[in-house]
């Protein structure tokens, strides 16, 4: 039906369902999960969103988010960043600076690098999981 083997379909399978996107039963089949049980925080999962910078409310989420993590992140970092971890956070932030405003697009890149940076200097390996999500669509 589909012109692909049955073992493709299964691995597809496993991969949504890795995901939280469906739920495969045997006997019983698969089907697709609320949005609820999605795992937003996997890059791939946001990757594969058809409309993400639609979704007022998936943005809104993300936004909340950040702001409850990146104030933790930033505590962390001053109290266990490197001299090149701080180095990075600064250079990351004179770009930003320096892009203002004539470069958009380079105040982005900057932007996006210095959040990096400072979650990057936390020292904290579950932050550092979340730079996933920091990145450009």
């Amino acid at each position: 039906m589909l012109g692909v083997s049955r073992t493709s379909v299964r691995e597809a399978v496993k991969v949504l369902s890795a995901k939280g996107l469906v739920e495969a039963r045997r006997r019983v089949g698969v089907r697709v999960l609320s949005r609820d049980d999605w795992r937003l925080f996997d890059p791939v999962v946001l990757s594969w969103h058809p409309d993400i910078q639609n979704d007022s409310e998936l943005i809104s989420g993300l936004i909340e988010a950040r702001r409850i993590f990146e104030p933790a992140a930033a505590e962390l970092a001053a109290r266990r960043g490197t001299g090149s971890d701080l180095a990075a956070i600064e250079a990351a932030f004179n770009a930003m600076r320096d892009s203002i405003p004539h470069d958009l697009d380079g105040v982005c890149r900057a932007d996006l690098a210095f959040h990096r940076s400072v979650i990057a200097a936390s020292h904290n390996v579950v932050l550092k999981g979340l730079i996933g999500m920091l990145k450009r669509r």
